[in-house]
C-alpha cells in the first residue's frame, strides 16, 4: 500500500516532502514537538478518517507516556 501511495506521487513532490522533513529535523525539534507538528498537520488532511486515526494514535501515546512518567517518577522519601 505504501508503494502504491509513493508511486502516485511525482518525484518533485517526493523531493519537496523530503526537503520539508530535513528542514524540520535540522531545526532541532524535540519528540514532543514532532508529535505536535504531526497533530497539527493531520488537521490539514482531506481524509477525515485518517486525521482521526492520527489524532487517536497521538492521544493514546500521550496517555501511555503520562502513565509511564507517573510510574517512573522518583518516590519522595519520608523523613521522620
Amino acid at each position: 500500500m505504501k508503494e502504491d501511495y509513493e508511486l502516485s506521487m511525482s518525484l518533485d513532490s517526493i523531493e519537496k516532502c523530503r526537503q520539508i522533513h530535513n528542514e524540520i529535523v535540522n531545526y532541532g525539534v524535540s519528540e514532543q514537538e514532532k508529535m505536535k507538528l504531526i497533530s497539527l498537520m493531520s488537521f490539514e488532511l482531506e481524509n477525515i478518517n485518517l486525521m482521526r486515526k492520527i489524532q487517536e494514535t497521538i492521544k493514546n501515546e500521550k496517555d501511555t507516556k503520562g502513565v509511564e512518567e507517573i510510574e517512573e517518577a522518583p518516590k519522595e522519601k519520608l523523613c521522620l
